[in-house]
């Protein structure tokens, strides 16, 4: 999903590379305007998807790009979409958001996440999905976050660990850790 989104994004840019508009929005910040133009979609949905509010979304993608133009400066392009660096910008975002607030953050699972989830899990009845409905709201944020991004965000390890600021092997072992703790919440034996 992710993929497709920067695909369809990608051709808004028209020729012109994407680390050629970082650098002349280093030197211009009015040239960023395609860089907001290609992404803003697709922070929105998943920002959206955890914020249930249009409103409170549109803040917060404000203050996403608004963060990325004046640290522009910092992102050494190194290859790399500009996207990941934005979309963990927008999960810091979403984090300060409902620490300061207070607010439940939303985990919406809809039919696609549910057989994905009940592939994962080897779920077969409903009560065994809403335990782990259940279990995804005790684990630690951290855990959360990386159940998220793999299985809700539909990221690849990859892209993970650039959204993370890691390499892809700490990804796939956190990963590993945050399955297994919410197989031993719903009381499966690993």
């Amino acid at each position: 999903m992710t993929e497709d989104l920067i695909k369809y994004s990608n051709q808004l840019i028209d020729s012109q590379s994407e680390e050629l508009i970082i650098e002349e929005a280093k030197k211009n910040p009015q040239k960023f305007e395609p860089i907001y133009k290609k992404y803003y979609k697709p922070l929105f949905r998943m920002v959206i998807n955890k914020t249930r509010d249009p409103d409170i979304t549109g803040e917060l993608l404000s203050n996403v790009f608004f963060k990325a133009l004046k640290g522009i400066q910092k992102f050494d392009y190194k290859g790399k979409s500009i996207y990941f660096w934005l979309y963990r910008i927008a999960l810091n975002e979403c984090a300060e958001y409902f620490r300061k607030t207070g607010k439940v953050k939303y985990l919406v699972i809809d039919e696609s996440m549910t057989s994905i989830l009940k592939e994962e899990f080897n779920l077969e009845s409903s009560d065994r999905m809403q335990d782990l409905k259940n279990a995804l709201k005790k684990i630690k944020s951290k855990d959360l976050q990386i159940i998220e991004l793999r299985f809700f965000d539909e990221l690849k390890f990859k892209e993970m660990a650039e959204v993370l600021g890691c390499d892809e092997g700490k990804v796939k072992m956190r990963m590993y850790r945050a399955i297994k703790k919410l197989k031993n919440i719903i009381g499966y034996e690993i």
